[in-house]
């Protein structure tokens, strides 16, 4: 994955007109893409430029939208960290039961 710095950086209010929509509906609200950053959706965050709040990347939307789609095998950053998170508790949990 290329290093986010380096891509088309967009503020988060620019991202719905990028997303398709089928003929007829709405693109979503600015209040959903903030969620899909937040929350995210199905397990996948819509990522943003390290230090800044409410940007993102034209790239970091596609490969959300590929991530969501399950068209990306590759894990996201957000599935990353859990799974971060859950092999730091199993092995505190370890320590913990060895008396350390």
């Amino acid at each position: 994955m290329a290093a986010i710095e380096q891509e088309d950086v967009i503020r988060l209010a620019e991202v719905p007109p990028l997303i398709p929509v089928a003929p007829g509906d709405k693109p979503p609200n600015f209040k959903s893409v903030y969620r899909w950053v937040k929350k995210g959706k199905r397990g996948v965050r819509l990522e943003l430029v390290p230090g800044a709040r409410k940007l993102t990347t034209r790239q970091a939307v596609v490969r959300f939208l590929a991530r969501v789609a399950g068209g990306d095998d590759a894990p996201a950053p957000a599935e990353l960290a859990q799974g971060r998170r859950r092999e730091l508790a199993a092995k505190n949990k370890a320590l913990i039961a060895a008396g350390r």
